[in-house]
């Protein structure tokens, strides 16, 4: 049960976060200045993202904000994991031959928007880790189906 103590705390913060496009948008609010909110309150900062979490609150801490998002189903994450591929196996390669440049970075941006932020990091640490001759090789297998 939660300690009644942290509702006011709680709810102003989930109106912090509507009042900035939640959960439509992920919202990033300054770590020290929440910290400092919680402390003056004699609140535990982390307590109240643990009632966040319950509510389908989910965060990811960064040296200095927190990023608020909705909580991802366990099993989604454990797809995206499990198969960081699987955003991708309802694409049509017929469909997007021909298309230009804009058109294949609008369904590559829709795509991105659609997946977990665990499944977008994946794909992110996916790249960053390619040798030049990988993407090189990416690039010719896009243009072999007419993509680039």
């Amino acid at each position: 049960m939660t300690d009644p103590s942290y509702e006011p705390f709680v709810l102003n913060l989930v109106r912090i976060l509507e009042k900035n496009g939640y959960p439509d948008k992920r919202v990033a609010l300054p770590l020290e200045r929440l910290y400092e909110a919680a402390y003056e309150k004699q609140l535990n900062f982390n307590n109240a993202l643990t009632i966040l979490a319950e509510r389908g609150i989910a965060h990811e801490k960064t040296n200095t904000r927190v990023v608020f998002f909705p909580h991802v189903a366990a099993s989604v994450v454990a797809e995206a994991t499990a198969n960081p591929f699987a955003a991708f196996s309802g694409l049509d390669a017929e469909q997007l031959q021909g298309a230009n440049l804009q058109e294949l970075l609008a369904r590559a941006q829709e795509m991105l928007q659609s997946m977990p932020p665990e499944q977008v990091r994946q794909f992110q640490e996916l790249y960053a880790g390619m040798s030049q001759t990988e993407r090189e090789e990416m690039m010719r297998k896009a243009k072999d189906m007419g993509l680039a």
